[in-house]
């Protein structure tokens, strides 16, 4: 899973919202994400960006948006570990890495969060809009869906991503650091 799926996931399962929300109910430990990508257009890079690029990286990085755009889904199935703390952790968007994002919870219970985000280059430019669903089936299901769209028009992006997690098991000593996702 990548950094920033992983981030929204570890987000998501972590928002408590305003003034002692709940918090999903959901199983502490391992975890297996099973998560289907599916990308429509190109990621927007700021102007200041490609500025700074030599027209040879400018053409490497177009080439290999080009060949990544539109190519359907993909699925991948990771395995994290979830623990109390994380859970019972409120969401701050000060620790957000992206200070230009504003997050909107539009519904938090044990069974399901719904948020909204907003983001803004520093200098203003490529803006990104996105909605993440969590649904707790059971304490040991989870299904959850982000739609995120950047940029407008031949330099904008489209992502969807549907996730289903299965709890299998409280023992996370056996996952890589990384999976475990220490700090």
């Amino acid at each position: 899973m990548n950094k920033m799926q992983l981030g929204l996931l570890m987000a998501f399962l972590s928002w408590q919202g305003v003034a002692q929300a709940e918090t999903l109910n959901i199983k502490p430990g391992v975890w297996e994400i099973t998560r289907t990508s599916n990308m429509v257009g190109t990621p927007p890079i700021p102007a200041e960006v490609l500025a700074k690029m030599s027209p040879e990286q400018r053409a490497r990085i177009e080439q290999s948006q080009q060949a990544h755009k539109n190519k359907g889904p993909t699925t991948h199935v990771d395995q994290s570990c979830i623990t109390k703390e994380k859970l019972e952790r409120p969401f701050d968007p000060q620790d957000d890495p992206n200070k230009h994002c504003k997050h909107t919870i539009n519904k938090q219970t044990r069974s399901e969060q719904q948020v909204h985000f907003e983001c803004q280059t520093e200098s203003g430019g490529a803006h990104t809009t996105g909605d993440m669903e969590v649904h707790v089936l059971n304490p040991e299901q989870i299904k959850s869906t982000v739609k995120i769209q950047a940029g407008e028009g031949a330099r904008g992006m489209k992502l969807n991503i549907d996730m289903t997690g299965r709890w299998l098991g409280s023992d996370c000593s056996k996952l890589s650091k990384e999976d475990r996702d220490e700090e």
